[in-house]
């Protein structure tokens, strides 16, 4: 049989007081990162709606009013051989890096577990 030690049982004790009713701990910092975040998400992301809203407007020139919708954009960029080059292009530098930004940071990630010669000049 095992038996629990004493540091053990004092594992499963709760430490100090119980929060006051309706406190939740770091309210605040949630509500100053939700007021940062929420914002910050919207501006990086509305220009790319935007533009992928403008992409089927029938208009030559980017931009308001909307003057009807149409696939023409999208006729030019697949019937070009270059266009379709430089997109091919685009999409395998984006793997490219994101796939080197993935492995150097999972690598990172597993050796700042352990200890390392120059570990705290790399945390800074």
């Amino acid at each position: 049989m095992t038996s629990i030690t004493e540091g053990q049982a004092n594992i499963a004790k709760p430490l100090g007081r119980k929060p006051a009713r309706g406190h939740r701990p770091y309210g605040g910092y949630r509500t100053a990162l939700g007021i940062y975040a929420v914002p910050s998400m919207r501006s990086c992301t509305a220009p790319l709606l935007m533009i992928v809203l403008l992409s089927f407007n029938d208009s030559e020139i980017v931009g308001f009013p909307f003057q009807g919708f149409t696939l023409h954009w999208y006729d030019v960029v697949f019937g070009s051989p270059e266009l379709l080059k430089a997109l091919g292009n685009s999409l395998g530098v984006g793997f490219l890096a994101a796939t080197i930004a993935t492995t150097l940071a999972l690598t990172l990630a597993m050796a700042f577990r352990h200890q390392f010669r120059g570990k705290s000049i790399a945390s800074i």
